[in-house]
């Protein structure tokens, strides 16, 4: 599934349109086009590589990760419920089943909030597109913002499971801490670290460098 819809240039097309709107317009802030789903489809299959999954569950999650932004060709604004309409007409139209599918819909349509969902694809996707927040997502209209300028020196973040949940932000010089944690958006993502270590039963570590951070 996951293999058919990320290879379809029908969807791709859209991402490739959202993509450009971030460049020639003030869109939004953070990019939410091809790059940001190619590189949370990356966060994505490095974490379920450490999570014991099974192979149609992972399929599942990846391919709602592929479609989780395609409604913000229409704007960002309700894109979650957008996005979710266009994949449950694909599905349909493309006759795709999966025991699955309701799952994939649901995290979709709530991929923007923290409303409680009885699956394993919820969890997941919530935390992987939080996560990309490097200075790769960051747009040229948001370059020049309090808060969104600094996801400019964080060069990656490394997520590790074992015993917790770790993640490492690794931060080149000139990053502004205070404006960092201020920012609305990053008490989103460490309130995404708090909810996927809960999810995992696991306690969790924020770093900075590979220092601790008391967050």
């Amino acid at each position: 599934m996951f293999e058919y819809v990320s290879n379809d240039e029908r969807l791709l097309s859209i991402y490739y349109k959202i993509d450009e709107m971030n460049e020639t317009t003030n869109f939004t802030w953070a990019h939410h086009g091809y790059n940001h789903i190619k590189n949370v489809c990356n966060i994505a299959l490095g974490i379920l590589k450490q999570l014991n999954y099974d192979e149609e569950l992972i399929d599942a999650i990846m391919t709602a990760i592929f479609m989780h932004d395609l409604g913000c060709v229409a704007g960002k604004s309700n894109h979650n419920i957008r996005s979710y309409e266009i994949a449950k007409e694909y599905f349909e139209n493309e006759k795709i089943n999966s025991k699955y599918i309701d799952d994939i819909l649901l995290s979709i349509k709530y991929h923007n909030n923290y409303r409680y969902l009885n699956n394993k694809i919820a969890p997941v996707l919530r935390f992987v597109d939080k996560l990309d927040h490097t200075k790769e997502r960051v747009t040229n209209a948001g370059k020049s913002v309090k808060g969104m300028k600094e996801y400019l020196y964080i060069e990656k973040i490394i997520i590790d499971i074992n015993d917790k949940l770790v993640i490492n932000f690794i931060i080149s010089k000139g990053f502004n801490e205070t404006e960092f944690l201020d920012y609305y958006f990053t008490k989103k993502i460490i309130k995404s670290i708090r909810c996927f270590s809960k999810y995992l039963n696991k306690s969790y570590e924020i770093l900075f460098n590979g220092k601790k951070q008391n967050l």
